[in-house]
């Protein structure tokens, strides 16, 4: 038995002698079986090759769009690299200058102490010399109500002895008026 096509099989084995006509209609029935294979085959290939074709035009599409938008992704990121390294440049002096003022912050500490005490001190001695002047200032008030009411009473004293005065050189004029009318009449 002799296979032309996987469907088609010829039974060269027959009961019946082939003539050389046979024959040569069973080889050109064959070779048109295996060129209609063939043709087939091909067209099936070309088939599956254009589509094939197509599936990577479509994935060139695809990877193509996505290296595209990688790439302008990555300027995106380059640009941003570029934006975080300035950002960290300048982090790196806020650092150092944040360092510095911790070191004068504990400069700055290490040198209230002794100043909080003089301050301690210098306020301890205003207020010793504030109750001084508060106590100097009430003694003052005092002595200017004492020097006031003084002053009453000596203007009091005053116009009295004024008063004593004036009596007394009224007497006094009397008693030499009565001294003269005495001498006159005596």
């Amino acid at each position: 038995m002799r296979v032309i096509d996987e469907d088609v099989t010829v039974n060269i084995n027959t009961k019946f002698p082939a003539t050389e006509k046979n024959w040569e209609e069973i080889q050109a029935l064959s070779e048109e079986c295996l060129f209609n294979k063939a043709m087939h085959n091909a067209a099936a290939a070309n088939f599956l090759a254009s589509e094939g074709l197509l599936r990577l035009i479509h994935e060139k599409k695809e990877i193509t769009s996505a290296r595209d938008q990688l790439l302008a992704e990555q300027e995106q990121n380059i640009a941003r690299l570029s934006e975080l390294e300035a950002k960290a440049a300048e982090v790196v002096v806020l650092e150092a200058r944040l360092q510095q003022s911790e070191q004068e912050v504990v400069t700055l500490s290490q040198e209230i102490g002794p100043l909080r005490d003089r301050f301690d001190k210098a306020r301890a001695k205003w207020v010793e010399v504030h109750n001084v002047v508060l106590a100097a200032t009430e003694r003052e008030a005092a002595s200017a109500k004492r020097v006031t009411n003084l002053e009453v009473a000596l203007n009091s004293k005053i116009e009295e002895l004024v008063a004593v005065g004036a009596k007394h050189a009224k007497m006094e004029e009397k008693y030499v008026k009565t001294i003269e009318h005495n001498r006159l009449f005596s």
